[in-house]
């Protein structure tokens, strides 16, 4: 399950205005949304002091009703970039999982998914939250006793992730046995 941090903010405005190209948007509506993200300023004010308009280059804006819908454009190509495995994206929450009754087959899967989801991050400027992207083994319980490993072993950007014991995905509290008393409490 990975988490990224602060998902709407690193939004490459000049990136994302070429995926909306790529998706064959007339004209009128390219620069529509160009207009809609260029010439967009900020300003920070404390003790009374107003600092002066700084461009926004990055991010879509929060709180809008394009907001979503911008950053779903940015990130549909995401799928792409692992065929290898499978992939859920609902907004900002991604899970990429595979199956396989060999955990290490899994491991190896998940490390290889999770290089290349690694590279995505890097030529879009996403920046995963490493300390919250969490990995879960789903299994029944006499499959996961006879796991000569069942722990797997996962990293990315060069940190450990931890294993869950019980994960919330979407609202739902899931375990690895998928038991529903830890979302029913």
């Amino acid at each position: 399950m990975l988490d990224l941090s602060k998902a709407f903010d690193p939004v490459d405005q000049s990136l994302l205005l070429s995926k909306i190209n790529m998706h064959h948007f007339d004209n009128i509506s390219q620069q529509w949304f160009e207009s809609y993200l260029h010439l967009r300023t900020q300003r920070c004010c404390i003790n009374g002091s107003l600092s002066d308009a700084v461009p926004i280059t990055r991010g879509v804006p929060q709180g809008s009703i394009l907001g979503p819908a911008l950053f779903l454009l940015y990130i549909n190509d995401l799928p792409l970039a692992i065929p290898d495995c499978n992939i859920d994206i609902y907004a900002d929450d991604t899970t990429i999982w595979m199956t396989n009754f060999n955990p290490l087959h899994i491991q190896h899967g998940l490390q290889g998914s999770l290089n290349k989801v690694d590279r995505w991050f890097s030529l879009t400027r996403m920046v995963p939250n490493t300390k919250k992207t969490k990995l879960l083994l789903i299994g029944t319980k006499q499959k996961l006793s006879h796991c000569t490993n069942p722990l797997l072993s996962l990293s990315l950007r060069g940190t450990e992730i931890e294993e869950a014991v019980n994960e919330k995905l979407l609202g739902v509290k899931i375990d690895k046995l998928l038991n529903w008393n830890n979302h029913i409490d």
